[in-house]
């Protein structure tokens, strides 16, 4: 077979992938919905600080459960031989498997909770822990309703089947913005900062361009592989932190050891992450290798 075949092949069966994608973040897009209508029991994964103090912090709700059996569930059906890596279950994906869906059945559910209309349900194939299809349903789209980002390694981006090239700026619009989380400094040469509660739409508005960029501190794999697809597709870069200094990602790799005794693996990647075009993130990541700034970033965002 030629590598030209091989290629043509890869991207058909990425592209049967997206379709399959698109249509499970959809149906979980409209779960979410539905139970904004309802009583949504919240519990709380961890309720104290650092220091010891109450504090309620990272809720989950019947919903997030819902939506992840689901997706597991068409995963199964669909793609026997796929694995599963999500935030909701502790089980570790299939080590062995080479294709693993990273879903984050409701991203923002503190927002979601709180009925601030900033929330998303992301889905991202990873083949052998890259990033090659996602699948993004957001509450709020640049078109100011619900909707699905969806792109394939090699495609264009699109909002449910509609090619999204890129957006036209404000005449006179001199200042952009950037995602902070946990409330940075405020503004730079370049933006001033926003923090929308939601790693996954932050990481959809970067790919979109109503965000510049965006900062990642200490994420996860299910919080951010559909939407590094998503900027991908609409030309924008990702950077990472990893050995004292920043590089583009390429992959979720598991980390050489754990706290626990256990194999490392996907599940265990928790890595700060920087998105935007090339020239926006050599800029940032040269004012965020100042020393100490990440660990005081980090500090701010965990107390």
């Amino acid at each position: 077979m030629s590598s030209e075949t091989q290629s043509t092949d890869e991207g058909l069966f990425y592209a049967e992938l997206e379709k399959v994608a698109h249509e499970i973040a959809a149906q979980a897009g409209l779960f979410i919905v539905e139970a904004l209508g309802k009583d949504v029991s919240v519990e709380y994964k961890d309720a104290q600080n650092s220091t010891g103090e109450s504090a309620p912090v990272d809720p989950v709700t019947d919903i997030d459960r819902q939506v992840e059996e689901f997706v597991r569930a068409e995963v199964g059906k669909r793609f026997p031989s796929h694995a599963v890596l999500g935030e909701e279950q502790d089980t570790p994906p299939d080590p062995a498997a080479e294709f693993v869906w990273a879903i984050d059945p409701v991203d923002g559910t503190t927002n979601f909770v709180n009925k601030f209309p900033a929330f998303a349900a992301s889905i991202g194939i990873l083949q052998n822990g890259e990033p090659v299809v996602g699948a993004v349903w957001s509450s709020t789209t640049h078109k100011l309703k619900p909707g699905v980002y969806h792109a394939f390694s090699g495609s264009s981006l699109r909002l449910d089947g509609e090619e999204l090239i890129g957006m036209k700026k404000n005449s006179g619009l001199r200042r952009s913005l950037s995602a902070v989380p946990g409330g940075g400094e405020g503004r730079t040469p370049r933006w001033d900062t926003r923090v929308i509660g939601s790693t996954t739409v932050e990481c959809v508005y970067v790919a979109v361009g109503i965000l510049r960029t965006a900062q990642f501190w200490r994420t996860r794999a299910w919080d951010v592989a559909g939407g590094i697809v998503l900027a991908r597709a609409n030309g924008k870069e990702v950077y990472e932190f990893t050995n004292g200094s920043w590089g583009k990602f390429e992959k979720f790799a598991p980390p050489s050891k754990t706290d626990s005794n256990t194999q490392p693996g996907i599940r265990d990647w928790s890595q700060s992450l920087i998105v935007g075009s090339e020239e926006d993130l050599d800029f940032l990541s040269t004012r965020l290798s100042r020393p100490g700034i990440l660990k005081r970033a980090a500090k701010r965002i965990l107390g």
